[in-house]
């Protein structure tokens, strides 16, 4: 599975790359009860492409288990994208995507601090 899930984020790397589209690859810190060690969420941040000095709003993207954030461009985002919105989009604990590169970062209680914290850094 792990090599799949490599191939994939080479081949949207590769994408984002050639396609010269404004998709920014983030890190979003977790809010932590343990500050001993600071855990991220892995994610996206794709920007308008309409020409605008307003503020834009953002979508945020709240993937299920089942999903990638890399699903987030063919979903919602070059829609969004295309409409004026920046997206915004993360792996949150639990998900497909986090269980592969760090199993550790689990589902907690409702998922408020991980919603928490992705608000935050959109702040």
């Amino acid at each position: 599975m792990n090599e799949t899930y490599n191939g994939r984020l080479y081949c949207f790397d590769l994408f984002r790359e050639l396609s010269g589209l404004p998709i920014e690859k983030i890190q979003v810190p977790l809010r932590s009860t343990d500050k001993s060690e600071q855990q991220h969420m892995r994610g996206y941040f794709l920007r308008s492409l309409c020409d605008t000095a307003e503020s834009v709003p953002i979508l945020v993207w709240l993937n299920g288990a089942e999903s990638l954030v890399e699903d987030v461009y063919r979903w919602c985002g070059a829609e969004g994208m295309e409409r004026g919105f920046n997206v915004f989009a993360v792996d949150a604990p639990g998900d497909t995507a986090t269980r592969i590169y760090n199993p550790q970062l689990l589902i907690e209680e409702a998922g408020d601090r991980a919603l928490l914290s992705q608000i935050d850094y959109i702040l």
